[in-house]
């Protein structure tokens, strides 16, 4: 075998190995851009996270959580193993936000959230992630 044989079939070996691995990534395909806003009785909660956890009662098989911080304003942006996004499904989500406690009494922090949706168990609020939202379909409107 000549050199610009071997050249060209190393090339292709590769080039093949690169795509099996970026199929093969276990985020669950690409992921679609979520960002959104939550709000508490119409008002921004300024600090806390959230996560999104994928409903397999609703066909979602994904086996990775996204999660992003709340912002001073309220917004949030999800991210999954370290990028961007999230892949496409349904998910139940959870969202924690407490006021930031008295260093006299660390374990007295408040909750700014009603506490059912700190739990995948209790949260009632469940969104589909798309490939086109609709304005405002990630925004997350919670009560006290």
């Amino acid at each position: 075998m000549d050199w610009l044989t071997l050249r060209w079939l190393l090339t292709y070996c590769v080039l093949g190995l690169t795509l099996t691995a970026n199929l093969g990534c276990d985020s669950g395909g690409s992921l679609q851009t979520v960002k959104g806003k939550v709000t508490v009785d119409g008002s921004p909660v300024t600090t806390g996270s959230v996560r999104f956890v994928p409903d397999a009662s609703k066909g979602n098989k994904a086996t990775v959580e996204p999660a992003g911080q709340i912002g001073q304003d309220g917004t949030y942006q999800l991210y999954t193993g370290g990028k961007s996004g999230a892949p496409a499904g349904w998910y139940k989500v959870t969202v924690s936000a407490t006021e930031q406690p008295d260093s006299t009494k660390p374990m007295a922090a408040k909750s700014l959230i009603n506490q059912k949706y700190n739990k995948v168990e209790t949260t009632d609020v469940s969104v589909e992630v798309t490939s086109s939202p609709k304005d405002g379909a990630y925004d997350l409107k919670l009560s006290r």
